[in-house]
């Protein structure tokens, strides 16, 4: 019986720096800039009949941060009482007006368009929405109320930001969300990762109309097309008859992958693995806006970590 190879371990270089990261996500001053407290109150015009809005979009996206940050059920006791120390006389929604508002609050990546991203990793995760704990799944079975979303992820790996994000139903195949993504996804792509379940024709067709080159492992009964959009499949295919599977995912950059893997680990970890919003357009919000939020944390400082041999 052979023995399992020993757990590489790692160090981190930067701990000064990313001990700090870690501390700045408590802060409330990363999470309520000066301009959201300029533009708490919606002076815009109705574009309709009917009573002016209260709060901003901004606000609400503001209110919707901290209630995932925190792990909140409701953020207008917290925004009361940071209101208050600021010494600022601005009113907090309530939980009904927060998930009314939160369905439609227009949520976007904010990214630089003149950047290149090298490798843009894609994959999804399942997040569960309501339904019993797992001890009781495995004791007395499934219930009908169990179920769960798809979680689709596109990641710079370079950067390991979130460039887009879509929740879908668990039945939706993942090839299906990839032109999605990547319409979301802003600047120019040179190289797209994803596993062998994105080998379809409605994947390579929207990554060869972005001018990318799609990095996918064919599957094993896989041909020689000779024809769009199966040209940079055909000349994977070519590369893998003549280096093996595992010399060409390692001359290609394929395991870069590995890196949207890690980030939907850290979107679990933080965030948690469940989604409390019962309507999946409020379920769609909640995940964007743990995106976001990670992309801030990201942004902070990461650990630079090297393998100790």
């Amino acid at each position: 019986m052979s023995e399992k190879p020993d757990k590489i371990k790692y160090h981190v270089r930067n701990w000064n720096h990313y001990d700090k990261a870690l501390v700045q996500r408590g802060s409330l001053t990363i999470w309520i800039e000066n301009r959201v407290r300029e533009t708490w109150l919606d002076i815009n015009k109705p574009a309709r009949r009917g009573r002016r809005r209260t709060y901003s979009d901004i606000a609400i996206e503001c209110m919707m941060t901290l209630r995932e940050v925190y792990h909140l059920p409701a953020a207008e006791g917290l925004t009361r009482s940071i209101m208050q120390l600021l010494d600022l006389e601005l009113p907090a929604a309530d939980h009904t007006t927060l998930s009314r508002r939160g369905r439609k609050v227009n949520l976007k990546f904010r990214a630089d368009e003149k950047r290149v991203i090298k490798h843009l990793v894609i994959d999804s995760t399942g997040l569960k929405v309501f339904g019993e704990g797992e001890w009781k799944v495995r004791s007395h079975g499934k219930s009908k109320r169990r179920t769960w979303r798809k979680l689709h992820l596109s990641i710079d790996a370079e950067t390991a930001l979130i460039t887009a994000a879509v929740i879908t139903d668990n039945s939706t195949l993942d090839r299906k969300v990839v032109s999605n993504l990547l319409e979301q996804t802003i600047g120019e792509i040179e190289q797209v990762c994803a596993d062998g379940a994105y080998d379809y024709i409605n994947c390579y067709g929207p990554i060869e109309n972005r001018g990318a080159k799609p990095l996918i492992p064919p599957r094993s009964n896989a041909a020689i097309r000779g024809r769009r959009p199966f040209l940079r499949r055909d000349d994977n295919l070519r590369q893998i008859h003549t280096l093996g599977i595992d010399e060409w995912k390692k001359q290609s950059g394929y395991h870069k992958r590995s890196l949207v893997e890690t980030g939907n680990f850290r979107f679990k970890f933080i965030f948690d693995d469940r989604l409390s919003a019962r309507r999946i357009d409020t379920q769609s919000s909640q995940a964007l806006i743990r995106c976001l939020a990670l992309n801030r944390m990201t942004q902070l400082g990461m650990p630079d970590s090297y393998p100790v041999l």
